[in-house]
């Protein structure tokens, strides 16, 4: 119950990497650098497992937390690769959706940033209701 709104960070975020690693890379047209686009896909797809298992944790807080954190550096691997992929990109070649979809793993960053905050307020909530005890 106290998990409740984390969780649902956590599956929108997951959801986010999910859709940004399944979707044909659109903002990836025109890369000169031609591992970027998979390395990307794999960061976003290893975060999204991450945050799938963070989910699953929700009984162990510190573990949800440590694996929050983790999601978050890949997360920010991932938004390295996507803003290296959009300034290496040929000019005009930019399609009108490329730029809406390399929002995602920012987005997700977001979420994943708030699900620590409320995982956080939680261990704090416990600890004081355990001094209260």
């Amino acid at each position: 119950m106290i998990q409740r709104i984390q969780s649902l960070y956590l599956l929108v975020a997951g959801g986010l990497l999910v859709t940004f690693g399944l979707i044909p890379t659109a903002w990836a047209l025109g890369i000169t650098v031609e591992w970027i686009v998979p390395v990307a896909r794999g960061l976003a797809a290893f975060a999204a497992i991450v945050t799938f298992v963070g989910v699953a944790l929700f009984k162990d807080r510190q573990r949800q937390r440590q694996l929050i954190l983790g999601a978050q550096v890949v997360t920010l691997l991932t938004v390295a690769a996507v803003v290296g992929g959009l300034f290496l990109r040929e000019a005009g070649t930019a399609a009108p959706g490329a730029y809406l979809l390399a929002l995602a793993p920012v987005v997700s960053y977001v979420l994943l940033r708030l699900a620590q905050r409320g995982v956080d307020k939680d261990i704090a909530l416990v600890k004081s209701m355990d001094r209260l005890r």
